[in-house]
């Protein structure tokens, strides 16, 4: 996918186009949904990537990891989290309990790529959101970009929500898009990277 395709999808996001997620899905967020449309806009990237590996870091409740592996039902979802609560939303959930193509992992993401399935190798789509901070997101980027397939999509939460997040968006490499639109809460922005 090229950088112009995942704006594509984004505009999708934000037109009146009907929401295909099952409704559990579309309910499952923890805000307005016109303040935070990237719930929508993580699945319909998956759905429209159909990646066989993706990565988010940051489990927290599950509901982005849910709209990743919802949008893509063949991909295998690893979702890391240093909280270990967060793992065990995925047993104690009835709805993510549902989702056997996620694998939660309790780490911290800077360190959990020995955790991984063998058999992942590549990531075809990686969702960074875990702690914003530049000293947790920079070396994620690093280290998880390696893994990134090229035409793969990288996609970042709150890249406005502080100082260090604005620096850490600044150092991204093109191709990049903002799509701040979709994340209005609290001006915290999102942003998307292609891996050319």
């Amino acid at each position: 996918m090229d950088i112009q395709g995942v704006s594509r999808i984004a505009e999708l996001v934000q037109s009146v186009a009907p929401d295909g997620r099952p409704e559990w899905l579309e309910r499952m967020r923890d805000t307005d949904p016109h303040l935070a449309l990237y719930y929508r806009f993580l699945y319909e990237l998956s759905r429209a990537l159909k990646p066989k590996w993706v990565l988010e870091t940051g489990t927290r409740l599950g509901m982005s990891a849910a709209q990743l592996a919802m949008g893509c039902p063949s991909a295998k979802v690893i979702t890391l989290d240093i909280d270990p609560h967060s793992k065990n939303r995925f047993v104690d959930d009835p709805n993510l309990r549902t989702l056997s193509n996620v694998i939660a992992i309790t780490a911290d993401s800077r360190k959990a790529q020995a955790l991984f399935p063998a058999e992942c190798k590549q990531l075809d789509l990686i969702y960074l959101d875990s702690d914003h901070t530049y000293d947790v997101v920079s070396p994620e980027f690093k280290i998880y970009r390696e893994m990134l397939a090229p035409g793969g999509v990288m996609v970042f939460d709150d890249i406005t929500l502080n100082p260090e997040m604005r620096r850490f968006w600044a150092e991204v490499p093109s191709p990049k898009v903002e799509l701040n639109f979709l994340h209005r809460l609290c001006g915290a922005g999102f942003g998307a990277h292609v891996k050319v």
